[in-house]
């Protein structure tokens, strides 16, 4: 059953979870950030790998979306 205090829960858990978006294309980067802090995700968003790189430095997420044919 899906109650109050499991939508608490999943909400608290999407507030808190970083993804970083790691792709060449501008447009997909946004589409794709946008998409993800409308739905309360905090997203950072690199457009090649040594920025990545240097994000993953300093903040660990807990995803990453990763185009690999950059």
């Amino acid at each position: 059953e899906f109650n109050n205090l499991n939508k608490v829960y999943l909400t608290r858990l999407i507030i808190n979870t970083h993804i970083l978006i790691v792709d060449d294309d501008q447009k997909l980067r946004n589409l794709l950030s946008d998409f993800l802090k409308n739905n309360e995700f905090l997203v950072s968003d690199a457009s090649n790998a040594f920025d990545a790189q240097n994000l993953m430095n300093s903040i660990i997420f807990d995803l990453i979306i990763l185009d690999i044919m950059m």
